[in-house]
């Protein structure tokens, strides 16, 4: 299944938006735009079309980044390459998960959606016994979240 995400875009539309209303203000009361700024404004803006693509094959991992829909980076992990699978809370409600490799980066598998890519990666680890921990504030996540599909 795929599985998608593009952290923080809100954030950094909301923050260039402000950038750029101030830097409106300050052209139209006939003051220059600081280069500090404009730099600023741009390293807002590039970060908006960044996203996340995430799969689970029947043996494989693979993790691509897209500018746009241009893809960057892509991983591809087989199940002899995970040393371990850790899941994790992240943020306050959140759930997270970080695939430790045995050699290279890690993988953050962080804000993906469907929300449903922990439980997946959960089997994943039982099906092909990769090792995997499950930290105390993630199994109360965890458990929160079987008494809302309860309920």
């Amino acid at each position: 299944m795929v599985y998608r995400a593009t952290p923080y875009r809100r954030i950094f539309i909301l923050l260039f938006l402000i950038f750029i209303v101030t830097a409106t203000t300050s052209l139209i009361l006939g003051r220059a735009i600081d280069p500090s700024r404009l730099v600023l404004m741009i390293l807002l803006f590039l970060p908006i079309f960044i996203s996340f693509r995430f799969e689970i094959n029947d043996d494989r991992l693979t993790y691509e980044i897209y500018y746009s829909k241009l893809r960057i980076h892509e991983k591809i992990v087989r199940v002899n390459d995970i040393q371990k699978i850790m899941f994790k809370r992240v943020g306050f409600k959140q759930s997270g998960a970080v695939i430790k490799l045995k050699s290279g980066f890690n993988i953050r598998v962080y804000l993906f959606k469907p929300k449903r890519i922990y439980q997946d990666l959960d089997d994943f680890a039982e099906r092909y016994e990769v090792s995997k921990n499950k930290t105390e504030d993630y199994l109360i996540l965890e458990k929160m979240n079987r008494k809302k599909v309860i309920l």
